[in-house]
């Protein structure tokens, strides 16, 4: 049930943040930004930090795989918007993931016997530039990305190749993802070298779309809704629970006030969102 409040309402403007001392010490070199963006305990560290504190909203026209890759280059975020069909959300995720990596398993592989037609047909249905001429599928299998960059820079290579003790092919570790990585220092990454990337969800789908976003690579997911004290939230973030287990980061929301955050904190989200507009569509202040 709605209330009203009886303090004074209160703008941005305000507020002033009153500046403490400054030692010779507090440079820009010295300051960190890291940000833990889901729950942890006590004395842990957070199983998913941003490198800056800024995600992007969960809405079609902001949050796309461009934005979401330009973000995650930056140190930051995005949530694929969940405005969409399931299949079309799930690709945005994967071609998030499918950007750069470390090791990268090649999809675009031809047989030797094949056409340039064949190799035009397959670039357009993937999309790579690269395609690897080969029977079933140089350095060798167990090669660290280190080394393998080393490679790469020694011999003036573009892309450099994996192989098993078969001779198969395995991976591609290109030469564009380790400069990407030098330039973007701060660039948020997964356990692979791909770009973390969320994904937004709601609370009727869920038992579909949850499933797709997971197998597309998705790091972490977040309910979409303007107004997150309901039950329908907290069946979502059970069911969540009851198939992934803690595996699955999920946040919900939106909440105003005390007893809603305590309400999905205690349903086990893993971050919560604050604020809620007056608008009709999507006015939100914090």
């Amino acid at each position: 049930m709605a209330y009203f409040f009886s303090e004074p309402s209160h703008t941005f403007n305000e507020y002033l943040l009153v500046p403490g001392y400054s030692s010779s010490d507090c440079v820009p070199a010295a300051v960190s930004l890291e940000t833990p963006l889901v729950r942890y305990r006590k004395g842990e560290k957070s199983p998913l930090s941003l490198k800056i504190p800024m995600i992007s909203a969960i809405m079609q026209s902001v949050s796309g795989e461009k934005l979401a890759i330009a973000l995650a280059r930056e140190g930051g975020v995005s949530f694929i918007y969940g405005s969409q069909t399931v299949e079309s959300e799930a690709a945005m995720v994967a071609a998030v993931k499918g950007y750069k990596a470390g090791f990268v398993e090649s999809n675009s592989n031809i047989t030797p016997d094949k056409t340039l037609a064949d190799i035009l047909a397959l670039k357009e249905q993937t999309g790579h530039s690269t395609v690897a001429v080969t029977d079933d599928g140089t350095a060798h299998e167990g090669t660290s990305l280190k080394v393998a960059n080393d490679i790469i820079w020694e011999h003036k290579l573009n892309a450099l190749p994996i192989v098993d003790k078969d001779g198969k092919l395995c991976n591609f570790v290109f030469r564009k993802d380790y400069e990407s990585h030098k330039s973007n220092p701060l660039e948020l990454l997964d356990s692979e070298k791909r770009y973390v990337v969320g994904a937004g969800i709601n609370t009727r789908d869920y038992a579909e779309r949850v499933p797709a976003l997971v197998n597309a690579g998705a790091d972490v997911l977040c309910i979409d809704s303007s107004e997150g004290f309901s039950e329908w939230q907290k069946l979502t973030i059970e069911w969540i629970r009851e198939h992934y287990g803690e595996s699955v980061k999920v946040g919900a929301g939106n909440v105003v006030d005390r007893e809603g955050f305590r309400f999905l904190a205690d349903c086990g989200a893993d971050f919560i969102k604050v604020g809620i507009g007056g608008g009709s569509i999507c006015i939100t202040r914090e």
